[in-house]
């Protein structure tokens, strides 16, 4: 009776421990999927973490503002909104600016994690700033279209409701969540972007489309001009009030040839550096995007708010 017990107890034991073993693969495979959707960190061990199989977003709270769920939904917001507009964006906190203002700060961190150069760069850094007590938003590239100087403005009004509150991740929520919604919104016709320290402007003008209605107009004006042109052409070569009789093709047709030689002389392309003029005159429609070039060499935009 002893000897059936004993085996009952042990097979219990055996019975217990695989699932005992099977749990705790079960926790290890979670925890390995949770750190692959989120990111992992970096070698250096920084706390810097990336969205899953990309690189174009990322989260680091150096400052300790964050809690690790509220990374993680920051960390999934900035990755969705880099999957849609294919821009990087890279979120970071600091009490330690080694002597820089947070534009520089600003400017350096995003230019530090980019792989891509001066001239392909596109996206945006967010930065809360303890050490300087200011949030900063810096732009690159196609995204500067989108977040144009009055843009900038209203995006960091929302977010300072927060900030000022010590709502971290709210901060940078609302950041994200203004840079989609005018990402949404589209470009503005006639929005400029002016690097203040090159005189460069480039304007940004929509294409025109072409509707159904444009297209029926266009066809029916060309058949009214070849209507017309035919008509002249027939009238002109209809002869009428001349007589058969008498009448000489030969006589009347003449033809004269006169040589003559167009040469190019000079061709003159004129290249105007546009002032620097900060006055703010009115525009014909869409925005401004102030830019400059940055230390390492990017065009770079934004704007920071104190709190």
């Amino acid at each position: 009776m002893n000897i059936r017990k004993n085996r009952e107890d042990s097979v219990s034991r055996l019975v217990t421990g695989f699932f005992l073993l099977l749990a705790a693969a079960v926790l290890g495979f979670s925890v390995a999927c949770s750190q692959r959707a989120f990111g992992a960190e970096s070698e250096n061990n920084t706390g810097l973490i990336y969205a899953s199989g990309s690189r174009l977003a990322s989260v680091e709270d150096r400052a300790q503002l964050l809690t690790e769920e509220e990374e993680a939904e920051l960390l999934q917001q900035a990755a969705e909104l880099s999957q849609k507009t294919g821009y990087e964006f890279r979120l970071v906190t600091t009490n330690q600016t080694e002597g820089k203002t947070t534009q520089q700060f600003a400017e350096a961190y995003f230019e530090s994690l980019t792989d891509d150069g001066p001239e392909t760069a596109s996206g945006a850094s967010y930065v809360i700033d303890m050490d300087n007590r200011q949030i900063y938003i810096a732009t690159y590239g196609g995204l500067q279209y989108y977040l144009t100087d009055a843009r900038v403005d209203t995006l960091l009004d929302h977010a300072y409701e927060y900030v000022s509150e010590g709502e971290y991740d709210k901060t940078f929520k609302s950041m994200l969540k203004d840079t989609g919604r005018y990402y949404n919104k589209g470009i503005q016709d006639g929005t400029r972007i002016i690097n203040r320290d090159t005189g460069e402007v480039t304007v940004y003008h929509k294409p025109k489309t072409v509707t159904p209605v444009k297209i029926l107009i266009s066809l029916l004006a060309g058949a009214a001009g070849f209507l017309a042109f035919f008509a002249s052409v027939k009238g002109a070569y209809s002869m009428k009030g001349v007589s058969g009789d008498g009448f000489s093709e030969r006589d009347q047709v003449g033809l004269t040839l006169k040589r003559r030689d167009d040469r190019l002389v000079n061709q003159f392309i004129t290249s105007r550096r546009i002032p620097r003029n900060d006055s703010g005159g009115g525009s014909s429609g869409g925005g401004t995007t102030s830019t400059h070039t940055t230390s390492g060499g990017y065009s770079a935009g934004g704007g920071g708010r104190s709190f």
